[in-house]
Order: C-alpha cells, then structure tokens, then sequence
C-alpha cells in the first residue's frame, strides 16, 4: 500500500495534482455509519467521480460545490446474487440497487439529471473462470466455504462443455445535481 502511495504521489505530483488518501465509506446497504467524514473542506468540488465504491451521499453533497455534479457508476447486488445461484448459495443480504441509491442521493437534496441500469449477461466458459470470477470478488461470497462448493462446481462442470454457465451483470450508473 505505500509503495502504491508512493507510485501515485510520483506520478500525479508533476500533473500538479495531489494525492490524499481516505478510509471509503461504509458500505451503501448498513444504516450504521462508522467512518469519518472525507477530509475535505466543504464546498470544495465542482465534481466528484465515483466507481464501484461505497459512498455517504450527505458527505458527497457536504464537498460538492452548489451546482457541482456526483457521479457515480456501481455494481448492483443482482450479479452477486445471479452467481451464487449457480453456486447454490443463499441470498447474500441486504440489496444495493439503482432504486437505493436514487433513494439515498435524492434523501440528501441530489436532482437526478441520468439514471442507467443494465444487467447484461455474464458467462463463463469453464468452472475456471467461474472460480476465478468468485475469488476476485470475495466480498459477495463472505465465508464461503470451497469443500461444500466443490459438488456444485462439478455438476457445472459437467454441464459447461455442453453450454457455457451464465449468470447476470448488474450496473448502473447515476448522475446527479446539487442545487445551486
């Protein structure tokens, strides 16, 4: 992680662009918040970009400038979902949706300007891929456990010769106005 700092800082600083570093916001579906508040003076941008990571949307609209624009492009609970379907496992838990996060945003005072959702297919050639997919997205299969997976995945092993395995996409991408 530092050397990743230092990579970022050595690279942006001739840009004239500095790096500060931030703990990400909790997770979009708990109703907790734990983390601080991003370490920026209010008002401070026109826009804030956002990909695939959680986000407070009061904090968001705290350092955007009135008028300034959020936009965000996530991952929806759908494609965790569609997946663990093939791997016969139970629901992951709460759902992160377009729907919620419109909620969220609009709760805070955010104008919706463009809201796109699609769930394009997902496949996968072969069981590797499968696993591969899985191991790169832990947080979806949180204590999974791979001696019970491991039936599941030779019934789709047998199967995926014949037609490949598919699962489900899920994104969405929302653009939104503070009021100025």
């Amino acid at each position: 992680m530092a050397g990743d700092r230092a990579a970022a800082r050595s690279t942006l600083s001739p840009l004239g662009v500095s790096l500060v570093v931030a703990l990400g916001a909790d997770d979009n579906t708990t109703t907790v918040r734990s983390r601080p508040a991003l370490p920026f003076a209010d008002d401070a941008f026109e826009l804030v970009l956002n990909r695939h990571e959680s986000f407070d949307a009061a904090d968001v609209c705290r350092i955007t400038k009135p008028g300034g624009r959020f936009v965000t492009q996530q991952v929806g609970s759908d494609e965790a979902a569609s997946v663990r379907r093939l791997l016969d496992l139970g629901d992951l838990g709460p759902v992160w949706s377009l729907d919620v996060a419109v909620r969220q945003l609009q709760g805070v005072g955010w104008r919706m300007e463009r809201v796109l959702e699609d769930h394009p297919p997902l496949r996968f050639s072969d069981i590797a891929a499968l696993v591969a997919y899985v191991r790169s997205t832990p947080w979806a299969f949180p204590h999974l456990d791979w001696d019970v997976a491991c039936g599941h995945l030779r019934r789709l092993h047998e199967q995926a010769p014949i037609t490949p395995l598919e699962a489900m996409s899920h994104r969405f991408l929302v653009r939104c106005k503070k009021a100025g």
